[in-house]
């Protein structure tokens, strides 16, 4: 990872690591080797500025950052942009209601809520009201 700031970590359904960095991209831990090689698939350039990952019900992860929220599947290195919508948010965090629907926190943005079948999003807080959202929760029917 080589002198870069580590700005999150995620743990998937098979324990490999994926952190997050500043200018750094994404880097990966395989539990099996328990190494962080240089990826064949240069995630540690493909992304900049990572802040949080959500893994999905199709084995892909949503990825976010600054000014960008994207699908990467690492079976095919396929990605998909996502934010279209809203292209100059930095997503904080990544929090799944359903397989369609997640909420995503921003820097001063507040709360966004995107509805992946729709590609549609709805914006929630302001700038004024708790603008930066850091942590996302769901538990049950509420989002904390």
């Amino acid at each position: 990872m080589y002198k870069r700031k580590e700005n999150c970590i995620f743990s998937d359904k098979e324990n490999n690591l994926w952190i997050g960095t500043d200018l750094g991209g994404v880097n990966i831990a395989f539990f099996r080797s328990q190494k962080f090689p240089l990826s064949a698939e240069n995630y540690e350039t493909r992304f900049e500025n990572i802040f949080a990952f959500c893994e999905n019900s199709n084995k892909s992860l949503l990825i976010g950052g600054l000014k960008s929220f994207q699908e990467f599947n690492p079976e095919t290195g396929e990605i998909k942009v996502l934010n279209k919508s809203f292209p100059n948010e930095h997503i904080l965090c990544i929090a799944k209601e359903s397989a369609s629907v997640f909420w995503l926190g921003t820097n001063g943005g507040g709360i966004i809520r995107y509805d992946k079948s729709t590609n549609k999003s709805k914006f929630f807080l302001s700038n004024a009201v708790g603008g930066t959202i850091v942590c996302l929760k769901i538990d049950g029917d509420h989002l904390y």
